[in-house]
């Protein structure tokens, strides 16, 4: 795979940092252990980095497919969990703020399996 592939394949929906799927994963087991069973059972394909890829295993991406329901599940557990992030005075978070940014992808991706 050549760079502009590579760029390509990871700029998709459905193409997650690991560190994005570790942190939903860990949102998940927080609130809802048997959705995030479900998650961590979810096919996951590695893109293959392109040669001049000069990442570690922490840049790695993958290519995620599951069920529209189960996509809206997740969905609406990172919303809570952004919710439930903000302070008391309503003011937005570091925490939030990571997850509202998980939140944002994951919609992306779900609208994409709507399609």
């Amino acid at each position: 795979m050549d760079s502009s592939d590579y760029k390509l394949a990871t700029s998709q929906p459905d193409a997650f940092r690991i560190s994005e799927l570790v942190a939903i994963s860990k949102i998940l087991k927080e609130s809802d252990q048997q959705l995030s069973l479900s998650f961590d059972a979810v096919p996951r394909r590695p893109i293959p980095k392109s040669a001049l890829h000069n990442g570690n295993d922490t840049d790695d991406f993958y290519q995620i497919s599951l069920s529209l329901n189960l996509a809206f599940d997740i969905a609406a557990v990172l919303l809570n969990a952004e919710v439930d992030a903000v302070s008391a005075e309503g003011h937005t978070t570091s925490k939030a703020s990571q997850i509202a940014s998980l939140f944002d992808h994951w919609t992306a991706f779900t609208g994409s399996l709507s399609q």
